[in-house]
């Protein structure tokens, strides 16, 4: 089997990051999208990289991207539920913020953001990431980073397509 029914190709799971970005920024709580964004973002390096052959070109990536490894900590967490390979030492935790009352509570009132914050998924880093990127930073934001890495990494491994 190669791909998913016609999505075979690289390009489909940017395009699939861009949709969950998308979701994620205008619901900045949504778990099961920040899941499937980071779940997305660990696949694609296969797809970049394929088979036994890239084994040590998918670890070389991994080992000098401090992003990817945050992708990939944050996957093995949210595929497996808990992390315990020795390599995952990027992120010390994910936390859900704020967000007490539904957005449409308050809809159209002029300061209803300001006094009742939606709130958001917040991470944790540790390491090298939260000396780059600070030791807290929103999924949003880290997931926007990754996306334009992500974007980097493709139009690197195809430089026809850029």
């Amino acid at each position: 089997m190669s791909g998913l029914f016609s999505n075979t190709a690289p390009t489909w799971l940017v395009t699939k990051l861009e949709r969950h970005l998308r979701t994620l920024q205008a619901n900045p709580r949504d778990a099961d999208t920040a899941f499937d964004f980071f779940v997305t973002a660990e696949s694609l390096v296969d797809w970049l990289l394929p088979g036994r052959e890239n084994k040590q070109a998918r670890r070389n990536l991994y080992d000098r991207e401090p992003l990817l490894q945050v992708v990939s900590h944050i996957a093995s967490g949210a595929k497996h539920y808990t992390v315990e390979a020795a390599h995952h030492k990027t992120v010390r935790s994910t936390r859900r913020t704020g967000g007490l009352f539904s957005g449409r509570l308050f809809a159209g009132r002029l300061h209803a953001g300001r006094l009742f914050p939606k709130g958001g998924l917040t991470i944790e880093l540790d390491g090298q990431p939260a000396v780059l990127y600070g030791a807290s930073i929103s999924a949003v934001a880290i997931a926007e980073l990754i996306l334009d890495r992500m974007k980097f990494l493709l139009a690197e491994s195809n430089p026809g397509d850029a």
